[in-house]
């Protein structure tokens, strides 16, 4: 079974290479989020054909809209805030491992983890992780209007991004613009 899954990988990432190139190559502009991108991809596309459109931060109207949202039942320990939709390669199992560190180490703190569960399985195997290693230390919140993650993140003690693999995540960039630590 291992056998098939990697070599079905390797088959659908060879695929997914040939399909981006061959797109490069035909398009008449590329969208690229930093120079480093447009470097690692510059012998299959022209410069004359990239624009870079970095990582912008959350829109003056949103991040006031942050501050106006009332947080009521915030924990009386300090808080970590986790965001994302809740796939396997976000790592959010990490966060729930440090804070449960923390918590052998006697510091009193929470985690909460903001974000949609669309990988039921996975959702469900962080719900059972955390209530057996930190039973009433992680909250999980999902529906969450952006105005909503971004004051968690405000009033945590920090932001943690966990993600083992991933395009650029807007995360860390929000949780600079609301003044959150970023821990990666």
């Amino acid at each position: 079974v291992w056998k098939m899954e990697a070599s079905y990988q390797w088959f659908r990432n060879q695929l997914l290479r040939r399909l981006t190139l061959s797109a490069l190559r035909r398009a008449d502009k590329v969208f690229l989020l930093s120079q480093y991108a447009q470097k690692i991809l510059a012998r299959y596309v022209t410069d004359s054909k990239v624009t870079i459109l970095p990582m912008s931060p959350p829109s003056p109207q949103v991040l006031s809209a942050a501050d106006k949202v009332p947080v009521a039942g915030l924990p009386p320990v300090p808080m970590f805030v986790t965001a994302g939709t809740l796939y396997p390669y976000k790592g959010v199992q990490d966060a729930i491992h440090a804070v449960s560190r923390l918590k052998r180490e006697g510091v009193e703190v929470a985690l909460y983890v903001c974000g949609d569960p669309l990988d039921d399985r996975y959702a469900r195997d962080l719900r059972v992780m955390a209530e057996a290693l930190i039973p009433g230390s992680v909250v999980f919140l999902s529906h969450l209007a952006q105005r909503e993650v971004l004051a968690l993140m405000k009033r945590g003690v920090a932001t943690l991004v966990c993600s083992r693999i991933e395009n650029m995540s807007r995360v860390p960039v929000e949780a600079m613009a609301v003044g959150s630590v970023v821990i990666s």
